[in-house]
């Protein structure tokens, strides 16, 4: 199996082949150069959808790992909630990453009630996108608490 280190791990490169992180539009050229890169250590492929239903011919072929976006991507008047729902719907198994500005009003809560699974701001951070990845990898590979089975525990009480 081909690996890949990544600081003092590796990564079995083996199963990461067809997944993707998908990029909306209204980013900079700097900001996805730096997710190109550094999805590169995790063993995943970025493209750009000019859409959802971009995103989702995207997704026929590939896994999407993460939709990293900005609301205005779907028109000036889209809110928050708007874009994750619409993209929530598109895209059920992504992990849903918004990035906002300085000067965009975010109320945390809501995005996660809407759907987003981590944020973003810009202008981006190399080590913050590092450590963002990180949580959807280990999300990829650790299955949730309520899919593993559940132990039993038997509690014996001896009188003595």
């Amino acid at each position: 199996m081909a690996a890949q280190t990544l600081g003092t791990q590796m990564i079995g490169m083996d199963s990461f082949r067809n997944e993707t992180l998908v990029v909306m539009p209204g980013f900079s050229e700097a900001f996805a150069t730096t997710l190109s890169l550094v999805a590169q250590e995790f063993g995943w492929s970025v493209e750009t959808a000019s859409g959802p239903e971009q995103a989702a011919t995207i997704a026929q072929n590939r896994r999407v790992a993460a939709v990293f976006f900005h609301r205005e991507a779907f028109g000036k008047a889209c809110s928050w909630r708007d874009a994750l729902r619409r993209l929530r719907t598109t895209l059920p198994e992504a992990h849903l990453i918004p990035c906002y500005g300085f000067s965009d009003p975010i109320d945390w809560d809501q995005l996660r009630d809407a759907g987003a699974f981590h944020s973003l701001w810009l202008p981006l951070k190399e080590n913050e996108l590092r450590q963002c990845l990180g949580f959807i990898w280990q999300t990829t590979r650790v299955p949730a608490r309520a899919e593993r089975p559940a132990r039993k525990l038997s509690l014996e009480y001896s009188a003595a």
